[in-house]
């Protein structure tokens, strides 16, 4: 793939775009086949698919509005991909569609509790509250409730024709989507995403995290990393020192979301929360104004990363940079991760040996087959 600015993405909103359109076209009484349409409708919904894993999930760190979650992914929005993705497979066909119709359909009714309450996600280490509540996300049902026989005849295409063994199939697929900087892997056993460059972005706005984003195993869905926000280290990362505490950087990115929090904490005492409202704009300068200009510095944060797509995977040329994407000077890195038909073979080369305090990379918890030397460092995750 070329070098390119890249807008945003968000994982949250991309069904609504396509989903909404759709709508409003037969509302209008116009025809969605129609070649003025079809060709950015089906592009929309290839998007959306290729931001969902095997378990159903969308890749959370995809999302230009991170601070409505308390985790790195949600199923909230899941209601609206059924609609987009049920209705586009009537209108379209493939199997594809019909696939992740019933894979988000599933995953959002996995996090519906026996009472009928949903939930944007699971609890778990580094995870808290969403702000959006359960009766907000009980009114999106009604998008599912829009395309229930559209949704019926996807379950049974996805039935019939989605492989029992997921890691039956030994193809190798790599997509780039060069508007945003994306790239989605997949073989017989994994399914990954790498981002390189994005726009700005604070604690609140821009998606917060680049490089290898996530790895999911196909068999059973588990993360094969780590991942929490803004936090430093992560998994398959490297970080260090990067220098001095600046407060003016801290208020350069944080400033305007203290005063958001203040509006979140008027929110809170209205229902009734004051507790928490009170806290608001404490835990919003520490996250994101001091955290901001702190010197602690990695490669997850560096917005200006070159990717490069090819027919086995993907490579990124990387420096370390601070959580708001200011360079923090140091050593260069060339990464690559290429599909190996049963996992994902990570390769980390250290391009310089500028010195840097605290430089490290921490190697995933499930890493395999790690070989280490002065400069690069290959493993793989499967």
């Amino acid at each position: 793939g070329e070098h390119a600015g890249s807008s945003d993405a968000s994982a949250f909103y991309q069904s609504r775009v396509t989903g909404f359109l759709l709508e409003s076209l037969r509302l209008l009484g116009r025809n969605p086949l129609d070649p003025i349409f079809a060709p950015p409708l089906r592009r929309g919904l290839s998007f959306l698919c290729a931001l969902q894993g095997p378990d159903g999930r969308k890749c959370g760190l995809v999302e230009a509005k991170p601070w409505y979650w308390g985790a790195a992914y949600e199923v909230a929005s899941h209601p609206f991909d059924v609609f987009a993705l049920s209705r586009g497979h009537a209108l379209f066909g493939g199997i594809e569609s019909a696939v992740a119709a019933a894979r988000a359909f599933r995953s959002w009714s996995q996090h519906v509790s026996p009472e009928g309450i949903p939930a944007s996600h699971v609890a778990g280490v580094g995870r808290g509250e969403s702000y959006q509540c359960p009766v907000f996300w009980a009114g999106h049902a009604a998008w599912i409730a829009r395309c229930i026989p559209e949704l019926d005849r996807a379950l049974a295409v996805a039935d019939t024709q989605e492989p029992t063994d997921p890691t039956s199939s030994l193809e190798l697929q790599v997509t780039h989507f060069p508007g945003v900087n994306l790239v989605r892997l997949e073989d017989a056993a994994i399914v990954a995403w790498v981002r390189g460059e994005r726009p700005p972005g604070n604690v609140h706005h821009g998606s917060p995290h680049g490089g290898l984003l996530q790895v999911v195993r196909k068999s059973d869905g588990r993360d094969l990393l780590e991942r929490q926000r803004h936090a430093i280290p992560q998994e398959a990362e490297w970080s260090a020192k990067g220098g001095l505490f600046s407060i003016f950087r801290g208020l350069r990115s944080g400033a305007r979301e203290l005063r958001f929090s203040l509006w979140l904490a008027r929110t809170d005492a209205r229902a009734g929360r004051l507790w928490r409202g009170l806290k608001r704009p404490f835990e919003m300068f520490k996250q994101g104004v001091m955290a901001f200009g702190s010197g602690d510095s990695s490669t997850a944060f560096d917005r200006e990363a070159e990717l490069h797509s090819f027919a086995d995977g993907a490579s990124l040329s990387s420096g370390l940079a601070r959580r708001d994407g200011s360079s923090s000077g140091g050593p260069r890195f060339s990464r690559s991760f290429r599909l190996a038909g049963d996992g994902l073979l990570v390769e980390e080369k250290l391009l310089d040996p500028k010195p840097m305090r605290g430089l490290v990379y921490r190697i995933p918890a499930a890493a395999e087959d790690v070989e280490r030397s002065d400069r690069v460092l290959r493993y793989k995750l499967s």
